[in-house]
């Protein structure tokens, strides 16, 4: 009896920690702050094997983080996303790791043939980033990749881009022509330019408000 009573209380305090864990999560999750020990608390939920929905909902949303806001993430997270993405297609944890990829000075054979098969994809899917180019030297980049000058923004989704620019040659600077760029996935914005030898590209944006077209705010 004694021993029963102590293996329930090891049980009881195990659920109310696992318990603990998940309202913090789940706290977290959904109002969207981040407090500093948050990824100790998800380490450790996870290992308990916490609810899975639970466990995806924070990665996904620490991918958003990482890609809109440029929250540092731990190594584990990245590590989680590339074995999760290649189970189950999941956009914002598969741009994430990429993205964490194209930093590093080298990939493993594994990592090479990963970024190779998806950025490809992706471009052909006209999902063009600016950090692509990082990948030059260690996969082999779709072949407009790096003759293109890319202007990149992140913004509300709410909103559209629109960019003023003029591409110029010596001091006739001529007028800006206006385009609007790219929502290419979640409000990150996205416009490609291809520039001649001794062509520079100036350029402004402004945001236009999609409930009111014609107001624009100058960024």
């Amino acid at each position: 009896p004694i021993k029963s009573s102590a293996a329930s209380d090891v049980y009881k305090r195990q659920l109310s920690r696992e318990s603990l864990e998940e309202r913090l999560l789940a706290q977290s999750i959904f109002s969207g702050e981040v407090v500093p020990e948050v990824f100790t608390v998800f380490a450790q939920y996870k290992e308990h094997a916490g609810n899975k929905q639970i466990i995806r909902a924070f990665k996904k949303w620490m991918a958003y983080e990482y890609l809109l806001r440029g929250r540092e993430l731990p190594e584990e997270l990245f590590a989680d996303y590339f074995v999760d993405v290649q189970k189950k297609e999941d956009m914002p944890c598969l741009l994430a790791v990429l993205k964490h990829m194209s930093a590093k000075a080298e990939l493993s054979e594994e990592e090479a043939k990963f970024a190779d098969y998806h950025v490809g994809k992706l471009y052909d899917q006209k999902m063009i980033f600016a950090f692509y180019r990082n990948f030059y030297g260690k996969i082999s980049l779709p072949e407009h990749v790096l003759d293109q000058v890319y202007v990149e923004y992140i913004a509300n989704p709410d909103h559209d881009v629109a960019l003023h620019y003029r591409i110029y040659v010596g001091a006739d600077k001529g007028k800006y022509a206006e385009v609007k760029m790219h929502n290419v996935f979640a409000g990150i914005h996205v416009r490609e330019f291809v520039l001649f030898e001794d062509e520079r590209l100036e350029y402004y944006l402004s945001l236009i408000h999609i409930s009111e077209p014609t107001r624009h705010s100058l960024i």
